[in-house]
């Protein structure tokens, strides 16, 4: 099968996106098939292009917040059937409209993978961009969701939460999951560079966090619970990511201001074999989000055995708490507070057996295998074969 992905960019500082086309594709070219992305915003020199598991086409720049790219609709003008399936990542961008027209005028299938982007969250936190969403959604969205094959969740809540976005669904929901292939275990020496880059952190218990710094992962609530330990219970926080300047700035302010500073690293970004270390070192993962469709980076420390603490607003927290992999909270000081309290006072071997818990959560529900197979399935009883002789 010839499959093709659509987005926005693959710059892996947009996070969960990025890294679950990233895992489909490296699972469905394992699997036999064969896998193009077109990156809209993207160029050729831009470094994450090379190295990404899949043949990659850049009609980037793009312009503006929309994100516009003149090159897009020509692309997919000329290649669009040379596949079997179009599959678009995101909404409310200029990819996603010209894709979903072109696959239409071409009678190409496609199916619209939603990220999150329909949680009503973010009605709530942002009104003001929830009336431009719905203008939009009335004038152009609600045709490309609509003639989409399905819109593709990972979680029955996100599927859920996504009808309430809008009073007019009427879309076709396909709700496969999602999961990360097995990651690789650093080296000894591995490690050692990772201590060497963070030396504070050597012989010392730490939390990690690692996301985007943005404000709906719930940093100041977090600060605001360290700064309310006693201070001898603190742990260091190691912040893995990045943000806008100015944000980050006031988060530091922050910091200050609680007198917590000296407990937070700002690490920035860590990729690779630092980056597992950085799981395979940590006590424990953090991420007190006050949304979040997925949360890829929670899959990643359940599959090095790292138990996690995070809310009830993260849509995959029933299957966390069933499988006793981690602490769930609900999305307030209060709660959170009580919710690493139950951390800190839990005994060696009650936190082993976390640890074991976390693990065999990932196998049993987040490995790529499933939810590869699952889209893979609806794309077969959808679709049509490539026609014989396309490129």
């Amino acid at each position: 099968m010839k499959i093709l992905h659509v987005i926005h960019t693959l710059n892996p500082k947009m996070g969960g996106p990025v890294e679950c086309v990233n895992q489909l594709a490296g699972f469905f070219t394992g699997d036999g098939h064969t896998v193009d992305v077109l990156a809209c915003a993207d160029t050729r020199d831009d470094a994450w292009i090379d190295g990404f598991p899949a043949n990659v086409h850049c009609a980037g720049p793009a312009y503006g917040k929309y994100a516009y790219s003149p090159r897009v609709r020509h692309w997919l003008n000329e290649n669009i059937t040379k596949f079997d399936v179009v599959i678009i990542n995101g909404l409310w961008q200029a990819h996603v409209r010209i894709a979903a027209s072109v696959a239409r005028q071409k009678n190409m299938p496609y199916f619209i993978y939603v990220h999150g982007l329909m949680d009503p969250w973010n009605r709530t936190a942002h009104p003001f961009k929830y009336l431009k969403k719905f203008a939009y959604w009335l004038l152009v969205e609600r045709i490309s969701l609509t003639n989409a094959r399905a819109l593709v969740f990972t979680s029955e809540e996100e599927a859920r939460l996504a009808v309430r976005y809008f009073p007019t669904a009427g879309w076709n929901s396909l709700v496969v999951g999602n999961g990360i292939a097995e990651p690789p275990e650093p080296t000894l020496e591995e490690v050692e560079q990772f201590f060497d880059h963070f030396p504070s952190l050597r012989g010392q218990r730490f939390w990690l966090f690692l996301s985007r710094i943005h404000p709906k992962k719930g940093l100041e609530t977090l600060f605001q619970v360290m700064a309310d330990l006693p201070p001898e219970q603190r742990p260091t926080l190691l912040l893995v990511g990045g943000g806008e300047e100015r944000y980050v700035s006031t988060l530091k302010a922050r910091a200050r201001e609680l007198s917590i500073d000296g407990n937070v690293i700002w690490a920035g970004p860590l990729y690779g074999m630092e980056k597992w270390a950085a799981f395979g070192a940590a006590e424990l993962f953090v991420l007190p989000s006050h949304q979040e469709n997925f949360g890829i980076a929670i899959v990643e420390a359940l599959a090095t055995g790292l138990p996690v603490c995070t809310t009830r607003a993260v849509n995959i927290w029933k299957t966390l708490s069933g499988a006793r992999a981690g602490i769930i909270s609900d999305d307030n000081l209060a709660s959170q507070k009580n919710a690493f309290g139950e951390w800190l006072r839990m005994q060696p071997r009650e936190r082993q057996a976390m640890r074991d818990a976390a693990r065999s959560c990932f196998v049993e529900h987040f490995s790529i295998e499933g939810a590869g197979r699952r889209l893979l399935a609806a794309i077969s009883a959808t679709t049509r074969p490539a026609r014989e002789g396309s490129g």
